[in-house]
């Protein structure tokens, strides 16, 4: 099936006449990379829009984009529209498809969320580590070769999803290995994306994370859950570093629980959106998703300390096990 919905792609853009690519908010670089490799494979002018800003680590690749970057595109404008690393319509708000007269594309690696509901083709593969795979296979059906600046754009995603190939697939591999032969003059820009060092407000952030850290256990698993007002991923991969197995971030923003889930390479029987994000969107409303091992859940609560608790009483159905505080 995602043979065909690739082949689907292939004909749909081989045959386009404009196209608008599509990254999530706060994008990665499994999102600006794809998008970078499209636009410029394609043999037509692609814009690429961005609904706010990018992550540090993906804003050298648009540096290496010469088309036009916008916020809120009209997308009756183009023939087709391609979200890339997206499942749901919240993602890329405020970038609206629902009405617009134009043929959506989703390819994404993540659950499938609204978003494939509505598109007119989906490739989604939540076996491909990272979108930057699903694209590669798409542009190796367009083309004989990748320029040197489609191929650091998919070497950046894969890199990036797959913990510099940790926990890359076999197929992920591959295609790492492909593009990164491809890469040419461009590889000191891959290497300046992994050369960032935290400011020192996310030191601060999540250092205090840390330090208010609820802890639990349950055998050899060892949960943390904290709170904090920004740099919620990166406090979240703090308490992974500082040993946890099992940790949750929450924070109150607009009205909202927002909750950031990361699992360790220890913990391989929990799934974040399936165990966790799925029970806390029915009890509270709102959206979640993500990888099995890192995720994201928006609330519509602002009961925080209740959010936590069922955060750990979720991971307690979803394991069989009780956890108790770490004294």
């Amino acid at each position: 099936m995602t043979q065909e919905h690739c082949d689907a792609v292939v004909d749909q853009l081989g045959h386009a006449k404009s196209v608008v690519v599509v990254v999530h908010t706060h994008a990665d670089a499994d999102s600006v990379g794809p998008a970078l490799a499209l636009a410029d494979s394609l043999d037509i002018s692609v814009d690429i829009a961005s609904p706010s800003s990018v992550e540090a680590t993906a804003d050298p690749l648009l540096e290496l984009y010469d088309g036009e970057l916008v916020e809120n595109p009209s997308l009756d404008e183009y023939d087709v529209t391609v979200v890339v690393d997206a499942p749901t319509t919240d993602r890329i708000s405020p970038v609206d498809v629902a009405e617009a007269q134009t043929t959506l594309v989703v390819i994404d690696h993540h659950s499938p969320g609204d978003l494939a509901d509505m598109a007119d083709i989906a490739l989604i593969d939540t076996e491909a580590s990272a979108t930057a795979v699903l694209v590669y296979d798409v542009l190796s059906e367009l083309m004989q070769s990748l320029s040197s600046e489609a191929a650091v754009g998919l070497a950046a995603g894969i890199l990036d999803d797959t913990d510099y190939l940790a926990d890359g697939t076999p197929r992920a591999v591959q295609a790492a290995v492909a593009v990164l032969g491809d890469i040419g003059s461009h590889t000191e820009t891959l290497a300046t994306l992994y050369d960032e060092v935290p400011d020192f407000s996310e030191r601060v952030a999540t250092a205090k994370a840390v330090a208010r850290a609820d802890g639990y256990k349950s055998g050899q698993t060892l949960l943390m859950i904290t709170h904090c007002g920004s740099d919620q991923a990166a406090a979240a991969e703090a308490l992974i570093d500082s040993g946890a197995d099992i940790a949750f971030v929450l924070t109150e923003r607009h009205d909202e629980v927002w909750v950031v889930g990361r699992l360790s390479d220890r913990e391989d029987e929990l799934r974040l959106p399936d165990d966790v994000f799925d029970p806390l969107v029915d009890a509270y409303g709102g959206e979640g998703g993500g990888h099995a091992d890192a995720g994201t859940a928006k609330l519509e609560t602002t009961a925080l300390d209740a959010v936590a608790r069922d955060c750990l009483k979720d991971v307690e159905q979803a394991l069989g096990r009780t956890f108790g505080p770490i004294e």
